[in-house]
């Protein structure tokens, strides 16, 4: 497990639409190890594979106490909603007002290549729509004007 290269605005990758994943195999599993590796590196709590350089549908994401690896995540249903000063490992130096869902029903394949449904409030679920937003070539300054960050790290978001 390896620290990737993170990909940093303008980056023609964060534009793509990432390929869907046929199977979470033995290469997949390694890719989403070594994308937590880097996501704790940079002192993130979501990661998408585009930001390293891959155009695959893999997403990880690490938040009140919940540990997610997946692929080919989708939203099934949301509910509410909530807004929040959002930033990015890629866009280093912006911060953008975001509305999403407040809850997220989720379907993907796990790290074992199983399919599950998953519900997410809150934090996680704003985490998920924004690494899912990456997986289709989406970024949060998209969303509205950037702003200058006034955080060092992204636990102080």
């Amino acid at each position: 497990m390896n620290i990737l290269e993170l990909s940093i605005y303008p980056e023609p990758i964060l534009r793509l639409q990432a390929d869907p994943v046929l199977h979470v195999g033995e290469h997949e599993q390694r890719l989403l190890k070594s994308m937590f590796k880097s996501m704790w590196n940079w002192n993130g709590v979501g990661l998408a594979a585009p930001q390293v350089g891959f155009s695959s549908c893999l997403i990880v994401a690490e938040a009140e106490g919940v540990k997610l690896a997946l692929a080919n995540p989708e939203v099934l249903e949301s509910k509410g909603f909530d807004t929040m000063v959002e930033g990015c490992l890629s866009l280093p130096d912006q911060a953008v007002n975001i509305s999403r869902a407040f809850s997220i029903w989720v379907r993907a394949l796990d790290i074992e290549n199983r399919e599950v449904e998953l519900k997410f409030e809150g934090f996680l679920a704003r985490i998920v729509q924004h690494e899912i937003d990456h997986l289709n070539g989406k970024l949060i300054i998209d969303y509205g004007s950037a702003m200058p960050r006034q955080v060092e790290r992204w636990d102080e978001l």
